[in-house]
């Protein structure tokens, strides 16, 4: 019984100096857009997501609202990075746009950053990052991003 106890010791002493190295090593995380789930704004409009698998990429054809489930370790604030671009904006609508959303399991504490429309007309992908939103204890967060006919979706980066 003595040695089980000491082994048991030394094995929750030897996890204790590992926690630290552990965090340190989950500092970021990129996820492809090919995650995403996208909603079309017009029913008949449903096959207007693509996706590259060679490349990561998803490419709209249509407005769609486009939502990237996002995995982290800790609640807390987080912010999101995400690399994309439009041909061009729509006429008369504003040019597609992302941010970070984060909820409780039950959706009643929810967090939402503000949208950040990415340049369009520019043919090169950029990164943009959200403001701050707060992830509550088992709480969700997610890419929530607005396309148009020429959105390319690339990569959402942020620490979890």
């Amino acid at each position: 019984m003595g040695m089980i106890k000491q082994i048991s010791t030394g094995l929750l002493a030897g996890a204790a100096f590992l926690l630290p190295t552990l965090e340190e090593r989950a500092s970021a995380r990129s996820v492809s857009a090919i995650t995403a789930v996208g909603f079309t704004w017009h029913p008949i409009e449903d096959d207007c997501g693509h996706y590259d698998y060679d490349t990561g990429v998803l490419s709209t054809t249509c407005p769609m609202n486009v939502i990237v489930p996002l995995t982290t370790d800790h609640s807390g604030t987080k912010t999101l990075q995400f690399t994309a671009r439009a041909l061009w904006p729509t006429l008369g609508d504003a040019g597609p746009m992302c941010r970070a959303v984060a909820t409780d399991r039950f959706g009643s504490a929810f967090s939402a950053s503000n949208y950040i429309e990415f340049p369009t007309g520019t043919g090169t992908f950029t990164s943009s990052t959200t403001d701050s939103v707060v992830v509550p204890s088992k709480g969700v967060f997610l890419a929530d991003c607005l396309t148009n006919e020429t959105t390319e979706l690339n990569e959402f980066d942020y620490a979890p």
